[in-house]
Order: structure tokens, then sequence, then C-alpha cells
């Protein structure tokens, strides 16, 4: 008798030394089972501060790389029950499939139905706790100088100034995602055999197709929110004037070229979704731009810079209303 050797970890071979051929193995097995990946994001409730660890060292006379100070900018009961379904789901795949590539997990395709309705309850789960996060995240700001002393700095907070901003902040750090696919998806499986499952494998399958698109869009998006937030407050802070008694911030050639760049990519097709809110912006930063030169001009004009400075100002606080205005809604 062959001696089956280990498991090869790639898509299309699961063993190798059976006497049927690979190739009818891979299409057997591959067509009854599903690829399932759970991507779950929850950054580290804790973070280093770094003058506080140097202060600690000097007091004590210990080295900075023996000594740690860190602290977490929030207590928050949503970030400990969004911790904790996480873990839940993680322990209820692991027990219900197999491990296969990086990520990912396979099941038996007459177990899709079951398994992803489970995880589905664990991701709305999820959510809940995220949308209480964001209710409470105004008043843990507030509560933040107060809880952490001498601890707390307002730039840790910074990411967070605005409602749109602290929305797009829990959006962006803490995300449940899901996804399925058959373990092999050739042109044999996407027809005649997808057809011959029951309605509801076909239905799990196709579902998920259609979120991973949609997924990959509001990705997109939401990057350009970023940008352009970014950008904007970018500019906002480096065109300033100077300080009574102080010097003008340094403006550095990537001030200019950055900003540039993001009126290109809205422009060049990356507004996927035609947002309005994402065309006013880029209008508005290209008249913006087109009122100097280059940086030699803003280091030498004084009343320009300061003209664009107060209009970048300006598109900044317009735009980020609307998307206030826009995730409230």
């Amino acid at each position: 008798m062959a001696s089956v050797q280990p498991l090869v970890y790639e898509r299309h071979t699961i063993l190798r030394g059976f006497e049927e051929p690979e190739e009818k193995l891979s299409e057997r097995l591959g067509h009854s089972l599903v690829v399932v990946r759970l991507e779950v994001s929850n950054p580290a409730q804790r973070r280093k501060d770094r003058e506080a660890t140097e202060n600690l060292a000097a007091s004590t006379g210990a080295d900075t790389k023996m000594v740690n100070v860190s602290k977490a900018p929030f207590k928050s009961d949503a970030l400990v029950g969004m911790r904790k379904i996480h873990q839940q789901a993680n322990s209820f795949l692991d027990e219900h499939s197999i491990r296969w590539e990086t990520g990912e997990r396979i099941i038996p395709l007459e177990s899709i139905t079951e398994v992803i309705s489970e995880l589905e309850r664990f991701k709305s789960q999820y959510e809940t706790q995220k949308e209480e996060l964001k209710k409470e995240l105004p008043q843990m700001i507030q509560d933040a100088p107060h809880l952490l002393g001498t601890l707390y700095k307002r730039d840790d907070y910074r990411q967070m100034d605005s409602h749109w901003a602290a929305h797009h902040w829990v959006e962006q750090k803490f995300q449940f995602h899901l996804g399925c696919e058959p373990l092999v998806t050739d042109n044999s499986f996407l027809g005649s055999k997808f057809d011959q499952l029951e309605s509801q494998q076909r239905s799990v399958l196709e579902k998920y197709r259609l979120e991973g698109e949609a997924n990959s869009r509001y990705t997109a998006a939401r990057d350009m929110y970023t940008r352009v937030n970014k950008v904007m407050n970018r500019l906002t802070t480096q065109l300033k004037g100077a300080k009574p008694g102080g010097k003008k911030p340094k403006l550095y050639d990537s001030l200019l070229e950055e900003a540039q760049r993001l009126v290109d990519l809205l422009g060049g097709g990356c507004n996927f979704g035609n947002d309005p809110l994402l065309e006013e912006a880029r209008v508005r930063l290209r008249d913006l731009l087109s009122k100097c030169s280059g940086l030699d001009e803003l280091r030498e004009d004084d009343d320009l810079r300061q003209d664009m400075q107060e209009e970048a100002a300006q598109i900044r606080a317009d735009v980020l209303a609307k998307m206030d205005s826009k995730f409230r809604s």
C-alpha cells in the first residue's frame, strides 16, 4: 500500500499518495469544500507612553529599554464586548473547520449554511457593540483628562476631532469581515455544479461574492475620505503664519505634491461612486492649488500664504461638516 505523505497546503492539491489520480482527487474534494475567511481587527487597548517611560527611567535610574509605561486611552464596556465576541467567533470557527492557508479555514460545503449563519450572528453582535462604542466615544474623550491625569495628551485624540472623524476612526480600527468561496472555482463549478447546489448554499456563496465586491468599493471610498481630511488638515496647519516671536512652519515640497496627487486620483476615476462630496473637495482643492506657482512663491508672499491657509481651513471645515451630516443621517 502506498504511503500517504503529509498535507500539502495548496488549493488544488490535498493529499498525495492515493491511487486516485491527483486531478480527480482535487476535483472531487475541491468541489465539496469551502474556504472561509474570518478577519477581525481589534487594535491593542493599551499604548506605550514614551515620555512617561523616559520620566520613569530617569526617576528610578533604570534603562529605558527595561521599563515601559502603557496607558489605555479609553475606558469602555463596548471595547471589552467586541474583544470577547472576537474570541468566541474564532473558537467556534476553529471547532468547525480545518486550518488551510494563512487566515483561511475549510469546511464541508454541506455545513456552509449552519457555519456562516452562526458567524453572522457573531458579526451582528460585534456591530452592535461597535455602534455602542461610537455613542460612547464623545463622553470617553471628555473623561480622558480626568482618568489619565498627567498622562493625558490631547494629540492622542486628534484623529477624533469631529463626529465624522470619530465615526471613521471606529470604522477603520474595528472591523469584522466574513468571506467564503468554493475551494475550487473552475468553469465546471461556476456552471452546472453551482446550479446543482441547494438554494441556501447557492445563496450564501453568491451573497459573499457580492459582499466582497461591495467591501472593495467601500474601502476605496473610505480611503478617499481619509486622504481628503489628511491633505486639508496638513495644508491648514503648515500654511499658518508665524506665531508672535516665532517662525513660520517650514514648507516641504511634499505639501503641494500630496495635494496634487489627491486631485489627480479623484479626477482619474478613483471616485468610484461619483460621490458629490468628494467631487466638491476635488474641485475646490484644484482651484486652491491654482492660486500659486509653487512653494517658492508661498515662501516669499505672506499675503498669498495667509489667503490660501484661510481658504484651506474653510474647505476642510465645509467638507468635514458635510461628512458629519452624511454619517449622522
